[in-house]
């Protein structure tokens, strides 16, 4: 049975996250109705009918991987498009009024799930809660992801990974009917997010099967949690939430 603190510590390290999420995107939450990350229209805007799109395909009105409203009138596929499609059916799910609300939600919902995501697998190989959360705050905070966060919130997106990564390992570690769905679950949220995310799960799966055929002696050493490594942490935090990126949203 796990202890109660133990759940609890979890749950705060996630509520972590959640606000560092809501902190890169500030004030985007408190205009997450009218406003978009980004300095203008562009990809954010594109994303942002992908949400609009999918409700119209499940309000009867169109074909989720065909649209008539683009290239008129003779329509375009929507196969090859950054379609978002988990994203944007998260968003429709959602009980908000308004499209650009649902989208946004989710947007700072991914953000969140990043660090969680993160913060899971090296959990499970660390068991130690710091570094764990060093490296969700680094994977969620990461240059790659603020650099594609003002529109491209197709990769943003990247919690898709991490996720794949634990399935894989659980279950390699317990090949079963329920750790193949959970899997096969993960490898779809990827591709239907992102085909590029779909490109790299498969070339995790292949690559930690091909390491097998490899042998090779290592030694690990564990060591204590280093003070100085605390501290720096810490002023790497402090600096990080020093300088707010701003994407406070384009009207």
């Amino acid at each position: 049975r796990v202890p109660r603190r133990f759940i609890a510590g979890h749950a705060a390290i996630c509520a972590g996250f959640v606000l560092f999420a809501v902190w890169l995107t500030y004030p985007l939450v408190w205009n997450s109705g009218t406003h978009l990350p980004g300095a203008g229209a562009g990809d954010n805007v594109a994303f942002l009918w992908n949400s609009w799109w999918l409700g119209e395909w499940a309000a009867g009105r169109g074909n989720l991987f065909f649209t008539d409203r683009l290239f008129a009138p003779a329509g375009t596929p929507l196969v090859l498009h950054t379609h978002t499609t988990l994203p944007s059916a998260l968003a429709f799910l959602l009980p908000f009024g308004s499209v650009i609300a649902q989208h946004n939600a989710v947007l700072i919902a991914a953000l969140a799930a990043n660090g969680i995501a993160a913060y899971a697998l090296a959990f499970r190989h660390v068991r130690q809660v710091v570094p764990s959360a060093a490296a969700g705050l680094l994977f969620s905070g990461s240059a790659y992801v603020c650099a594609h966060l003002p529109g491209h919130f197709n990769l943003v997106q990247a919690w898709v990974l991490p996720v794949s990564a634990l399935a894989w390992l659980r279950f390699v570690e317990c090949p079963s009917l329920v750790s193949g769905t959970i899997l096969g679950a993960a490898i779809a949220a990827a591709a239907y997010t992102d085909y590029y995310y779909l490109v790299y799960v498969v070339l995790l799966i292949a690559t930690w099967a091909g390491h097998r055929c490899v042998t090779f002696n290592a030694s690990w050493q564990r060591r204590p949690w280093d003070r100085t490594l605390s501290i720096l942490l810490l002023l790497d935090l402090v600096l990080l939430m020093s300088v707010n990126p701003g994407f406070g949203g384009q009207a």
